[in-house]
């Protein structure tokens, strides 16, 4: 199953899942029992959310780097972003659910515009064993990684204050991603992988802290920090030129280690 295939029936699961949450969010609503008694559907405990991030990890290593580097591995990305969508759903004080739905984006440079790019996977492609340098190129290489995140899990509440509120948090995450060599608008493209991966976020914490605008309305701003990602094997076939195979085996993260952002949450 490609991309496209995972990300359109995401998107309609998260229809559907939105959908069913909204059936039963109906502010204000009230039930009349057959003997006529009538009782309140308690709504306040649902919170829908939007989210940015800030995103800073190292390439293990890509196909080519540019001349003077000579090896991406070590090498910072550019700072990336990230931005997510949320449903919350509180189940007490200290407890809270949460499901999230969101894309990453970040890259790295591969080789400069007008200059050529160095890997030592080249030699055995061309059989020269002397040069492991591909170009010129006529435009700058980057490696991009894009990532969508769909996350599951709870936080738990340390304070039971209701303005500043710190919190831990864990669930299970799915990634699908793409990695592509392109140049820095995008236009042209000289090879690509996709695939999916699992992991278990565990060093996910923050703070929630509650502004109240009166007449019941309430925005929750919420600082977070979530640390670690899942790496996966690349394998790129026919990059730079037809039957060229360049694989990964140390693996690149689908996301960056250090993500830093903030939630604004909303009674729905």
């Amino acid at each position: 199953m490609n991309l496209k295939n995972i990300m359109r029936n995401l998107l309609i699961l998260n229809l559907f899942y939105s959908f069913l949450l909204s059936c039963f969010t109906i502010s204000g609503a009230e039930i009349n029992d057959s003997k006529n008694n009538t009782f309140n559907i308690k709504t306040d405990y649902f919170l829908f959310g939007i989210s940015g991030f800030i995103q800073y990890g190292e390439s293990h290593g890509t196909a080519i780097a540019p001349e003077n580097i000579n090896n991406n591995s070590g090498v910072s990305y550019e700072m990336g972003y990230g931005f997510s969508g949320h449903i919350i759903y509180q189940l007490n004080d200290e407890w809270k659910i949460f499901f999230e739905l969101g894309y990453s984006d970040r890259r790295i440079l591969c080789a400069r515009n007008g200059e050529k790019g160095i890997g030592t996977w080249i030699s055995d492609m061309t059989g020269d064993t002397l040069n492991n340098f591909y170009g010129p190129f006529d435009s700058d290489v980057y490696f991009y990684m894009e990532t969508f995140i769909i996350r599951s899990g709870v936080k738990y509440y340390l304070l039971k204050d209701e303005n500043i509120k710190p919190w831990l948090g864990m669930g299970l995450s799915i990634y699908p991603w793409k990695a592509s060599y392109m140049s820095g608008d995008r236009s042209k493209i000289w090879g690509s992988a996709n695939g999916f991966c699992f992991d278990f976020t565990f060093l996910y914490f923050g703070i929630d802290m509650s502004m109240d605008f009166g007449e019941n309305e309430c925005i929750i701003f919420s600082l977070f920090a979530d640390l670690g990602a899942p790496s996966v094997k690349l394998r790129f076939d026919n990059l730079f030129e037809n039957g060229w195979t360049y694989i990964n085996n140390t693996g690149e993260e689908v996301v960056a280690a250090y993500k830093f952002g903030i939630i604004m949450m909303f009674e729905l």
